[in-house]
């Protein structure tokens, strides 16, 4: 059975992998306000030109489009963007752009497109973690994070195993 468990483990990781790999140009975009027939495309190259100081062309998105079950006209929180670039840089330029967002504390937010374990991963270190973890971020699927107690020293993760694993030499 553990010998299975740990076959099992491995090809979860792998699948992971994969599929984290198929959303390298993706990003998330949040807070832009939802409106009835609208084009995602033009939204997102109006948010980049206004917002982030990019100019976009059609030829840089590849496809766009909500994400989430339609909510009712009145929600609180529009439903977030997903975007496929076409190119890896462009992505990159972006997501370097974002902090422009948080030094005018702006209500828009961009992330990249990570896989639900990512997700959860990274969800975890910034709840549950967050007395051990003094900063966590993510590049191309990866999540870093510095410890509190070693803040000198950058760790790497793509599971949960391996942030305990961190957590535990620090």
């Amino acid at each position: 059975m553990a010998e299975l468990d740990a076959k099992n483990q491995k090809l979860e990781a792998k699948v992971d992998h994969l599929k984290q790999y198929t959303r390298r140009t993706n990003i998330r975009i949040f807070e832009i306000k939802e409106q009835t027939g609208e084009d995602t495309d033009h939204l997102v190259k109006e948010f980049c030109k206004y917002k982030l100081g990019i100019v976009l062309n059609n030829e840089n998105i590849s496809r766009s489009h909500r994400i989430g079950p339609k909510r009712m006209t009145n929600a609180i929180r529009p439903r977030p963007i997903i975007v496929r670039l076409t190119q890896h840089n462009k992505k990159v330029e972006i997501l370097k752009k974002r902090r422009n967002l948080r030094d005018c504390k702006s209500r828009y937010t961009v992330q990249e497109d990570l896989t639900e374990t990512r997700r959860s991963i990274l969800k975890t270190l910034r709840n549950e973690y967050e007395d051990d973890i003094s900063k966590v971020w993510t590049i191309d699927g990866v999540i870093f994070f510095r410890t509190v107690n070693n803040p000198a020293t950058i760790e790497r993760c793509t599971t949960l195993k391996e942030v305990r694993q961190a957590l535990n030499k620090s």
